[in-house]
């Protein structure tokens, strides 16, 4: 027979193990908890099954969300001059290259840009897949960076124009990232594809700069500002190719200057010939240089 003493010993041995267990499962709980608190779910918002346009679904998301844009030309409000602050956004073509189109339809008379990218505090926003033409404005015809400094992946800028500065991008107190990007026949004043000013340093990594109507292929507008650039080809642009701010990385890092030869640039076509030196066979690098791959003779 279990004498009173061993009982309640038994008793508050038991109570112990019990409260025990109770604190580790609540420490787990928290613990899980706190996990899911630090790493929320991001979220997809597809354009236009979702929302009808890339501007509402920027409105919509929240800090990591992905956009994901159906193939199609994407015109008119919403869909250009669309603005991004304070947030970041991924923004993905689901078909990448000339599939996905923000054509800007710019004009002298009524000026319009794609992205107007400002005040992040982080750099996470990315824009990927993307051919954007037809902006027309004082600068930043296509992109417009003010202390953000956004990627672009695989994007084609094509035949935007700026008065002054910054035919494509125009970035102030910014530092984008473009890699894989193809910037043809865009024009400005000063820097037909690319301008900064304000301590920017944009860096292109596996870049083609070709063909600029007017300015030379990226220019600044102070020594506080100074591009960087590794395996980009950058020829035939009006106002010349490797000048003044980006003069001493010719020839260097894989950096050339070469015809990229594209498959039909006539009719907008800006994949690769098997002979273009942005193939990966024929560079230093063995990268491909530019945002489409080879696909002609």
């Amino acid at each position: 027979m279990m004498t009173r003493f061993k009982f309640i010993r038994h008793f508050t041995e038991l109570s112990l193990t019990l409260v025990f267990g109770l604190t580790v499962l609540q420490s787990c709980s928290e613990e899980e908890n706190a996990v899911m608190m630090d790493e929320p779910e991001s979220t997809a918002i597809r354009v236009p099954s979702d929302l009808p346009t890339i501007q509402a679904a920027v409105n919509a998301a929240g800090n990591g969300d992905t956009i994901l844009v159906a193939p199609g030309i994407y015109r008119g409000e919403g869909n250009r001059d669309i603005i991004i602050e304070g947030k970041s956004v991924v923004i993905i073509a689901e078909q990448a290259g000339s599939s996905t189109v923000i054509d800007c339809e710019g004009s002298e008379n009524e000026p319009h840009r794609a992205f107007v990218i400002r005040n992040q505090a982080s750099s996470n926003t990315i824009i990927e897949g993307f051919t954007i033409q037809g902006g027309y404005n004082t600068s930043g015809a296509a992109i417009y960076c003010t202390s953000a400094s956004p990627t672009f992946k695989f994007c084609i800028f094509y035949g935007n124009q700026s008065t002054l500065s910054g035919g494509a991008i125009r970035c102030k107190n910014s530092s984008p990232s473009l890699i894989n990007c193809t910037f043809v026949a865009n024009a400005a004043q000063t820097g037909g594809a690319i301008f900064g000013l304000a301590s920017s340093s944009p860096y292109l990594e596996n870049c083609i700069i070709a063909f600029s109507g007017s300015g030379e292929s990226i220019a600044t507008a102070d020594g506080s500002s100074q591009p960087l650039l590794t395996c980009c080809n950058i020829f035939g642009n009006a106002g010349g190719d490797w000048e003044r701010a980006i003069s001493d990385q010719a020839n260097s890092k894989g950096n050339l200057s070469v015809d990229p030869r594209f498959c039909d640039p006539d009719n907008l076509i800006f994949s690769l010939k098997t002979s273009s030196p942005c193939a990966p066979d024929n560079n230093s690098c063995g990268r491909l240089i530019g945002a489409l791959a080879v696909e002609c003779n």
